[in-house]
C-alpha cells in the first residue's frame, strides 16, 4: 500500500511539474512569436475557458459557443431574444439561430430532437441540428451569414497553437493564462494606474508577464 502510494505520489509531482514548465515554455514563446498574430486575430473579441469554450460579452448581451473536436458546436445564450442586437455578426447568429428553432419547433420535434444539443455540417456544407440519438433536422439554406463552425474551429486551432488555457477580460485588459502560475496581461489603452497594485514584469508599453496565481476556471 505505501508503495501504491508513494508511486501516485511521484505521478502527481511529475505531472504538476511538467504543466508548469510547458505553462512557462508556451509564454515564452507565445511572447517570440504569437502576440502580433494573436492582436491581428478575432480572439481578441472573446473570453475563453475549457469547460465553456468562447464567451462574448457586449452591454448586457452574455452569449457562448462551445467548439467540439469534431467540428460539432454549441450555442449557449444567456440572453433574452429581444435583446439581441441584429447588426452585430455574433449576436444576428444567435437571433436567426433562435428564430429557426422557434419557426421550426413541431417539425424538430417530430425528429424527435427532445433535446437542442449540436448545430453540426453535413459533407455538401449543409447545416443540421443534431439530437441525442443521432437524429438530424436539416437547418434551411441561408438560416446563417456566416460559417459558425467553421469560425470557432479555426479560432480553437489559434487556442492550441498560442499554448493559452485561458483568456480573461477586463474592461482596461486582456489576460492571457498558459497555467495557474504564468500569465499574460495585454494594455490595449494603458494608462499609468492600470498597473497598480498588480505584480508585473514589462515586456514593452503594452504587454506584462504575470507570475500571480491564476485560479482555471
Amino acid at each position: 500500500m505505501k508503495l501504491i502510494l508513494s508511486i501516485t505520489l511521484v505521478l502527481l509531482i511529475s505531472h504538476s511539474c511538467t504543466e508548469e514548465t510547458t505553462g512557462y515554455f508556451n509564454r515564452k514563446k507565445f511572447i517570440s512569436e504569437y502576440r502580433t498574430e494573436f492582436l491581428n486575430s478575432e480572439l481578441t473579441l472573446f473570453e475563453y475557458y475549457p469547460r465553456v469554450k468562447f464567451i462574448i460579452h457586449k452591454d448586457s448581451t452574455e452569449i457562448g459557443f462551445f467548439i467540439r473536436r469534431d467540428k460539432k458546436l454549441k450555442v449557449l445564450n444567456w440572453t433574452e431574444r429581444k435583446y439581441l442586437d441584429t447588426t452585430d455578426k455574433f449576436q444576428c447568429f444567435v437571433a436567426n439561430y433562435l428564430d429557426m428553432l422557434d419557426q421550426y419547433r413541431n417539425e424538430i420535434k417530430n425528429e424527435r430532437i427532445h433535446a437542442i444539443n449540436w448545430l453540426s455540417k453535413e459533407r455538401n456544407g449543409s447545416f443540421v441540428l443534431l439530437g441525442d440519438s443521432d437524429n438530424i433536422f436539416h437547418i434551411p439554406k441561408n438560416t446563417f451569414h456566416f460559417d459558425p463552425i467553421e469560425y470557432f474551429s479555426e479560432l480553437d486551432s489559434l487556442i492550441s497553437k498560442f499554448g493559452i488555457i485561458e483568456i480573461d477580460k477586463d474592461s482596461n485588459y486582456i489576460k492571457l493564462v498558459f497555467n495557474p502560475n504564468n500569465s499574460l496581461l495585454y494594455f490595449p489603452n494603458i494608462q499609468t494606474d492600470d498597473t497598480l497594485n498588480m505584480k508585473l514584469i514589462k515586456i514593452d508599453q503594452k504587454w506584462y508577464i504575470s507570475n500571480e496565481k491564476t485560479i482555471i476556471h
